[in-house]
């Protein structure tokens, strides 16, 4: 799907999603609607343009499409471009609130809308990703993780690693799923990298590679993120370190197996 893929980007790539989360519909009036383009095509004033006020639109002439903000930079806060927040129907998105007291929260929006739908009981909100099914996410606590559905707000366990005290869902910043919905990649105590198949409930091939300390923050030779490839077929690793020709530099691509 277009926003599944749009939100593969790297975290260099985040614009204005960290300032609102936009609502996108096509726009009628714009003749290029149905035309494609393999065209670099840059938005309109793109360091200088502002989005409108909470609950205003404006037409987007380059991608002919009607943008409106649903959320102000208030309280609001978001995650670097590769994490989906619309479902896979993309009839739902979530977004993560902090208020003046440091509490967080998720909070569930339309995704035709933009109109707030609910506040779902969960803090931890940077672990979580959409299933196949488009009322239930993925989320980690502890050494688990859980199914959680947005509807009836049934949280299950789905699978538990007795193996460890915790895990994580890898480096950070990417880590979606496989475009099937299958495959994962998560971390164990920070210690190593597994893939994990999300409908059989296996654990596949572990490798001993540190993602890096949490809390303390990464350093030069920690992982800067890993994530499945949209296949399915392939684990990217990207390390903090300048790329070279050394091993556990900057991008490697390993078979899944």
């Amino acid at each position: 799907m277009i926003m599944r893929s749009l939100l593969r980007l790297t975290g260099a790539v985040i614009l204005a999603f960290l300032v609102s989360i936009f609502s996108v519909t096509m726009s009628q009036a714009c003749d290029s609607a149905n035309q494609t383009s393999t065209d670099l095509l840059a938005p309109v004033d793109y360091w200088g343009f502002r989005p409108p006020p909470k609950g205003q639109s404006y037409d987007d002439p380059v991608f002919c499409t009607t943008i409106t903000t649903i959320t102000d930079h208030h309280g609001q806060w978001t995650w670097n471009g590769e994490l989906a927040r619309f479902n896979s129907d993309d009839s739902l998105l979530l977004q993560c609130y902090h208020d003046v007291n440091g509490n967080q929260a998720i909070w569930l929006f339309d995704g035709t809308t933009g109109e707030k739908v609910k506040e779902i009981p969960l803090t931890d909100a940077d672990r979580f990703r959409w299933s196949h099914d488009p009322d239930i996410f993925y989320y980690v606590d502890g050494n688990a993780i859980h199914t959680y559905n947005v509807q009836t707000q049934h949280d299950q366990v789905l699978y538990r690693f007795t193996e460890y005290t915790s895990v994580g869902l890898a480096g950070g910043d990417g880590n979606d799923l496989s475009d099937d919905y299958r495959w994962c990649v998560l971390d164990g105590e920070d210690k190593e990298l597994f893939t994990f198949d999300l409908i059989n409930k296996q654990k596949g091939t572990v490798w001993p590679i540190p993602t890096g300390g949490r809390p303390g923050g990464k350093s030069s030779g920690d992982i800067d993120y890993a994530t499945i490839s949209p296949s399915g077929q392939y684990v990217i690793v990207h390390w903090i370190n300048d790329s070279s020709t050394e091993r556990y530099h900057g991008t490697e691509l390993y078979d899944r197996d």
